[in-house]
């Protein structure tokens, strides 16, 4: 079912920290979207913002905004999403008109705890709700898998926190799912889901550029 699922780039924009932001901008031509495996059109391009601190963070997504982008791209561990809430609230910009990804962490990581996999994330989903101002995230992403992989050790983690996001869906507080840096050992322990999976990923965001590397799983 896994290798079925669309796998999709989300091709990230980094606004460099450089730029003069009251400098006059120029309007985008109308940016393309992806329609994920729910009929949820994504963005092909968004505005991302990592490593900026919450100032720049705001200042390069009210550019972002300004100059056409409505796909915007963010992290619970970004520690910048009140000052990308900030810009999305002062742009005037319609929420349904706007297309906002942002990720937790995986088990075990960043304050996500093994025991309490499911709970933590719901937790840090509902931070990242407040933090951007929203009331709903079009796309939720697994940042990582838990270290050590997602082999017998960390699959039944990995399955409980998936159903913990699965009924934030439900609760139409997420509208898409989807995860990144997986690789097909992951995929293949949330197909093991008890009771049967009920949302595939609709996305596996991976870093792809000129000199990242070897792909030895062939996943892009």
């Amino acid at each position: 079912i896994f290798f079925r699922a669309m796998i999709l780039l989300h091709i990230l924009l980094s606004l460099a920290l450089a730029v003069d932001f009251t400098v006059a901008v120029t309007v985008l031509p109308k940016v393309p979207s992806i329609t994920l495996n729910n009929g949820v059109k994504m963005p092909a391009i968004s505005a991302g913002c990592w490593q900026y601190n919450a100032p720049t963070a705001e200042a390069a997504i009210a550019t972002a905004l300004q100059v056409g982008f409505r796909g915007i791209d963010d992290a619970f561990d970004y520690k910048n999403q009140v000052g990308v809430g900030r810009a999305i609230a002062a742009s005037g910009i319609a929420r349904e008109d706007l297309f906002i990804t942002t990720k937790i962490p995986g088990c075990g990581l960043q304050g996500v705890s093994r025991a309490k996999c499911g709970p933590d994330s719901v937790r840090d989903v509902e931070t990242n709700l407040r933090q951007l101002n929203v009331s709903y995230i079009d796309l939720l992403l697994v940042h990582f898998p838990p270290i050590g992989g997602c082999g017998a050790l960390n699959c039944g983690v990995i399955q409980s926190q998936w159903q913990a996001l699965e009924a934030l869906v439900a609760k139409k507080q997420v509208r898409s799912l989807g995860v990144s840096n997986f690789c097909q050992s992951c995929f293949k322990c949330l197909d093991k889901i008890p009771g049967g999976l009920k949302i595939v990923p609709a996305v596996n965001q991976v870093q792809y550029h000129i000199g990242g590397g070897a792909d030895p799983q062939s996943l892009v």
